[in-house]
């Protein structure tokens, strides 16, 4: 098993918040976040650790026979029905770990549920969902991270065809691990150039399914919402990153891939509406500023129009009066770059679109004589 940092960090939460308050509190987490990022795995990371340091009961419940649970206490294991642990339920010495179950039991015990965007919105988790107040997301992989993984833990995944997913599909390691594994079981070989191409198609076939469903405006606005049917694919395409304190989290497309696929479904008829369409989605903020930013990098690629330029001078003083000019774009050509050196061999009056998120803020390039502050002054 491959332990991520946010997997110790988020254990050491936890058990933190679940040594507060009176001893008869009712704790209950939520751990959610894209799916397929290892959140099944944190709940096992989290079973192991505390079998081997604290010497209390920990009941395990699984999506995949949620009739069944498992208790580990004493270096002992059972199984069994709900019923048969209801002393344990009723102790707040328990850790109760469900991992994937939208309709967890309503007990004593410390409760930490593991389960996706999609699961978290279904009417049947609303009746628990009152009563967390404490939740956590995990965030996809980095590149770092899945690299460090596949040479030990998926040796037998090529690096190159983990690193064309990575930059199709996003860090889940659903898509550029296991599919592909299963792939290979199947006597794929990777080596001869079609069989890499089936390789990757269907490690990439559900991701390519959900971006299907976005054909229209409509389909782009789906994307954001909390329909539980929608979600299911919406999360292959929309990746939610934590926050440090894994309590806030952000919206970014799963990869520049995608990104550029729903840009070119949309007509032109739909980015002409885009922007009082956002203005209505106040409920959704951290979609507004990602539908905010597809629709500039959009105006900048593809429409013949005139910006206003501000100066970023090196060492300002307070007297200083940064230049100011106007320039106009039309359909410049546009270049995807991976790393900041790229930058040096491009031509000026390209856009460079990051494939990654490797370059903090900056979500566009534009190769200039003199760097300036660009403001799209339309207000959202």
């Amino acid at each position: 098993m491959y332990v991520r940092e946010s997997y110790e960090d988020l254990r050491y939460r936890l058990i933190e918040l679940a040594s507060r308050g009176p001893k008869n509190t009712k704790h209950k987490f939520l751990v959610t976040g894209t799916s397929g990022v290892g959140k099944s795995c944190f709940l096992i990371y989290f079973l192991i650790l505390h079998l081997c340091e604290q010497d209390v009961p920990i009941i395990f419940q699984s999506h995949k026979n949620k009739e069944v649970f498992y208790c580990f206490e004493n270096l002992n294991l059972s199984s069994g029905s709900y019923k048969d642990f209801s002393t344990h339920w009723n102790s707040s010495e328990t850790w109760y770990l469900a991992d994937g179950i939208i309709s967890p039991e309503l007990v004593s015990a410390k409760t930490v549920i593991a389960l996706s965007p999609r699961g978290v919105a279904k009417d049947k988790f609303q009746e628990i969902d009152k009563d967390i107040v404490k939740k956590f997301n995990m965030s996809p992989w980095t590149l770092g991270e899945l690299s460090f993984c596949r040479e030990h833990v998926f040796p037998e995944v090529p690096q190159d065809i983990m690193q064309e997913l990575y930059y199709k599909a996003g860090g889940v390691p659903r898509y550029v691990f296991r599919r592909v594994e299963i792939s290979l079981h199947y006597g794929s070989d990777p080596k001869i150039d079609v069989e890499r191409q089936m390789i990757i198609y269907e490690a990439f076939e559900r991701v390519q399914q959900a971006l299907l469903l976005v054909e229209d405006f409509s389909g782009l606005l789906n994307c954001f919402t909390e329909n539980a049917y929608f979600i299911q694919y919406s999360s292959r395409l929309v990746h939610r990153w934590a926050d440090s304190s894994y309590i806030g989290f952000h919206l970014q497309w799963a990869s520049r891939y995608i990104q550029d696929e729903i840009e070119k479904n949309l007509d032109k008829q739909s980015w002409k509406s885009l922007l009082e369409k956002i203005q209505t989605m106040k409920e959704y903020p951290a979609a507004r500023g990602l539908m905010f930013e597809m629709f500039v990098i959009h105006l900048f690629r593809s429409c013949n129009e005139q910006f206003q330029m501000r100066e970023l001078l090196e060492d300002p003083k307070p007297t200083s009066t940064p230049g100011h000019k106007k320039f106009s774009l039309n359909k410049p050509v546009t270049a995807n770059i991976r790393t900041a050196a790229e930058l040096a061999s491009k031509n000026d009056n390209n856009i460079n679109l990051p494939d990654t998120t490797n370059f903090g803020a900056a979500d566009l390039f534009l190769g200039m004589l003199t760097v300036y502050d660009w403001m799209v002054r339309t207000a959202v």
